[in-house]
């Protein structure tokens, strides 16, 4: 049974976090779009309900507090293409153990390589069989994040532990010629677990994203009495909870999640998974897009975990996403030392 006590350790999060983030709905909501992209094939799978499990490297991405959660330290890529053009790469290192929690760097990255930029011999002519276009060189056009987090263990009993987390995060965008934005921001999350039994137990998850506003500056210079451009990365809060637990029969443990984004007007995301003899996983979810209309994308995966008996593992997750644009995949590695 759960205690009356444990119930609001972790339900002091929601009423802290829904308040900060309540008057976050402005013009400015698609700043910084290229973050919400989301991170680790095993997450996406699930519907990029991930607040409340974060339980791997993955979690400064997604929840900082799953840092305090990991009892080793862990590393975890993944590269794709976004409908053949983008190139999608996340990567990131998480020590365990430094100041009595977890620390974490990561980096986010998607962009455009090998532009061609064309030029021709006389700019003042028609193209044509004399004035042909030639490639003058080559440019990229990309969006970077780089993440500082650490989580570490807030409090713990024999039926529940809190846990909390924060990362500062440093953007880099750059786009035609010289032109480029310059960002600092921070995301800060909870994480709450309680048991159920002696083989699953409850998570309630908070992450507030952004939560100083984070600007970014162009280098673009103002014209007239203009001031220099800035685009503002307004605070977003994700709330949700999981449940994970053995199967009773069938010796499979089953985990099960919501988390409800405020970014673009409480989107919802759902996923669900089960794993075979602690070594295959399946996947499902589905989630909530919010534009001219809203519209639901599925997505689906599969993972593959192999253990060793000194506590190290080895991971290989799948994850399938639709989207109004067409179906894209995703593969992800994940180490833990």
């Amino acid at each position: 049974m759960i205690r009356q006590r444990d119930i609001r350790h972790g339900f002091w999060l929601v009423a802290l976090v829904c308040v900060i983030a309540a008057p976050t709905h402005a013009a400015e909501k698609y700043a910084g779009e290229f973050l919400t992209l989301g991170a680790g094939a095993r997450a996406l799978a699930l519907g990029g309900s991930y607040v409340a499990i974060a339980d791997d490297a993955t979690a400064t991405y997604w929840n900082p507090a799953g840092l305090g959660t990991l009892r080793r330290s862990e590393a975890s890529f993944m590269h794709s293409s976004l409908f053949g053009l983008d190139s999608y790469d996340f990567a990131n290192y998480v020590h365990h153990g430094r100041f009595g929690g977890t620390l974490a760097l990561s980096w986010l990255r998607i962009g455009i390589d090998d532009i061609p930029r064309t030029t021709v011999p006389n700019s003042h002519q028609p193209v044509g069989a004399a004035n042909r276009p030639t490639i003058h060189d080559l440019f990229s056009i990309s969006n970077n994040a780089l993440f500082i987090s650490y989580g570490w263990t807030a409090q713990e009993t024999a039926r529940s532990s809190l846990f909390l987390g924060g990362s500062a995060k440093f953007i880099y965008m750059s786009g035609l010629g010289n032109t480029n934005a310059l960002g600092v921001g921070g995301d800060l999350g909870g994480l709450w677990r309680a048991k159920l039994g002696s083989s699953s137990h409850i998570s309630i998850g908070l992450t507030l994203r952004d939560a100083s506003r984070t600007k970014l500056y162009w280098n673009t210079p103002p014209t007239g009495d203009e001031s220099p451009h800035t685009d503002t990365i307004l605070p977003s809060v994700v709330a949700a909870i999981a449940y994970q637990g053995r199967v009773p029969g069938l010796g499979g443990q089953l985990l099960l999640s919501v988390d409800a984004d405020s970014r673009a007007g409480w989107e919802w995301h759902s996923g669900a998974e089960y794993v075979l003899a602690d070594l295959l996983a399946l996947r499902a979810g589905l989630q909530q897009r919010q534009g001219v209309e809203t519209h639901w994308e599925f997505t689906a995966g599969t993972g593959l975990r192999l253990a060793f008996v000194t506590g190290a593992a080895f991971v290989v997750d799948y994850a399938f996403m639709s989207s109004e644009l067409g179906p894209s995949h995703r593969i992800s590695l994940g180490v833990r030392f």
